[in-house]
């Protein structure tokens, strides 16, 4: 692993600065396959120096992230993406995705709280921002997309799902619950 990283780094020193953006994409997988998070966000952040034109970048850092539940940081990163192609479909689902999430924590907490007040307080937070989520989601699915994004849209659907049940709506659910069982 240290080798390894040690000679992308000799070649990332040789190269100009107008190719090292796609050997540093090749640096961040290797995190990325590593799990070795802090460091993929470095090396997500350089890249993106590079290339500031790549949305996926944006998303991959925003994804990092979030997977850290720095959800205002990963939603300022989403945003600066949209700036570049509000029309992605990588970007509009994962940005669905952080704040399917992020009413999901609060609907957890709802779960655990000891009193009834916090109860309705973290229910009342989730519910509120699932709309978002839908909208995000449901806007993406209609957006053009590649073999590789086929994990992205099987969790759109399994979001979607989950929210129109968890808001009282099971058409909806019923209806993504089966694009889900279709993919």
């Amino acid at each position: 692993t240290i080798k390894a990283v040690t000679t992308l780094d000799k070649g990332l020193d040789a190269l100009p600065d107008s190719v090292k953006g796609p050997v540093l994409v090749e640096k961040l997988n290797f995190f990325l396959e590593q799990g070795k998070v802090t460091e993929a966000i470095n090396v997500a952040e350089t890249a993106i120096k590079y290339d500031p034109k790549n949305v996926s970048l944006y998303v991959a850092l925003a994804n990092l992230y979030a997977h850290q539940k720095q959800y205002d940081k990963a939603s300022e990163i989403f945003k600066q993406a949209s700036a570049i192609d509000a029309n992605n479909f990588a970007l509009c689902s994962s940005m669905g995705l952080l704040k399917y999430n992020m009413g999901v924590d609060k609907f957890n907490l709802s779960i655990d709280a000891k009193a009834p007040a916090d109860q309705d307080k973290y229910l009342a937070q989730a519910t509120d921002i699932w709309p978002d989520a839908i909208k995000d989601l449901e806007h993406a699915i209609t957006l053009q997309r590649s073999p590789a994004d086929q994990q992205n849209l099987r969790d759109a659907f399994d979001a979607l799902s989950a929210m129109y049940y968890h808001l009282d709506d099971p058409t909806n659910g019923k209806k993504y619950k089966d694009l889900f069982n279709k993919q």
